[in-house]
């Protein structure tokens, strides 16, 4: 029974690839993204499918675990859209009236040693 649905399974996503695709690239908009969220889902459906309770509803149950795959690189992308909005934002610290003129090193050997 179980490797009867295993086959099923997989009879389904090489079908139905191009499908899931399509679908991962509308929730992304990205074609990498897109690619890896159909990657993930087939991989965790191809883990768990001994979870599927009615074998007439591998299709829903397959297009649930891409959809939460695309809504978690979705997540993770505005995570980091996020922190490289930050780290643009930041400048260095520069003090006004403040203009160095010289070197550094030669200024410090200008310095008596303290004891």
């Amino acid at each position: 029974m179980k490797q009867i649905l295993y086959e099923r399974l997989i009879q389904y996503i090489i079908e139905n690839q191009d499908r899931f695709y399509r679908v991962a690239y509308s929730y992304t908009r990205h074609q990498e993204d897109a690619l890896d969220a159909v990657q993930t889902a087939v991989c965790k459906a191809l883990e768990s499918y001994e979870t599927i309770k009615n074998e007439n509803a591998i299709r829903t149950w397959f297009y649930r675990i891409l959809v939460n795959e695309c809504l978690a690189v979705l997540k993770k992308r505005e995570k980091l859209l996020l922190l490289d909005d930050y780290t643009e934002q930041e400048e260095g610290y520069c003090e006004i009236g403040y203009e160095h003129e010289g070197n550094v090193i030669e200024e410090l050997s200008r310095l008596e040693p303290s004891v």
